[in-house]
């Protein structure tokens, strides 16, 4: 993605530091539609914007709940302890056909 390797749009955008390296500032995923960032050293409002001006196309932003847990496709990451599992799903077996 052209944001995680384009110092000079994140310069321009306010998102970028002399002193570290965006990858070790945000981690981040992406599944189809589906967009995860998360930071120790962002505000969630910073990574909101940044979110803004790395994507073309709007994303509903999800906050952790009061527990500290984001709940992101099949996953909830316990924040700050970034501790994650799969969320547990009951087995339904095949049809028989």
């Amino acid at each position: 993605h052209c944001w995680n390797f384009d110092q000079n749009r994140r310069q321009v955008a306010q998102f970028w530091w002399d002193d570290r390296l965006w990858s070790h500032s945000v981690a981040r995923g992406r599944y189809v539609d589906d967009l995860i960032w998360f930071s120790r050293s962002l505000c969630t409002g910073c990574l909101e914007e940044g979110v803004q001006h790395a994507y073309s196309v709007p994303f509903e932003v999800t906050v952790p709940g009061n527990n500290g847990v984001l709940t992101w496709l099949d996953f909830s990451i316990v924040l700050p302890s970034m501790r994650w599992t799969a969320k547990r799903k009951q087995f339904v077996p095949p049809m028989p056909w």
